[in-house]
């Protein structure tokens, strides 16, 4: 994951990448929240609008489902990290 942050991003992102992933799943690529129906490493809600399988196997997927979402979105991991830690999503 690092060298895929880095390479988008650059290497001050790479930590507050892995701080989401690891407030959102613990780092499975299995989770599953039972009350919402989020999925995988990030949490992705609905699960349906992510295209990976929840295993090892979809890991590689889910990273760049998630990366390309955080560029959309807020335009890179710190700043998602940060609303992240306001908004506790």
């Amino acid at each position: 994951m690092q060298e895929k942050v880095e390479r988008l991003f650059g290497i001050e992102h790479v930590q507050a990448a892995e701080a989401i992933m690891k407030s959102e799943s613990g780092f499975r690529v299995n989770a599953t929240n039972k009350s919402s129906g989020a999925c995988g490493l990030v949490q992705a809600l609905p699960c349906s609008k992510l295209p990976c399988t929840l295993d090892f196997a979809g890991a590689d997927c889910q990273l760049d489902w998630y990366l390309t979402y955080i560029e959309n979105r807020y335009g890179n991991p710190q700043n998602a990290w940060d609303f992240w830690q306001e908004h506790r999503y």
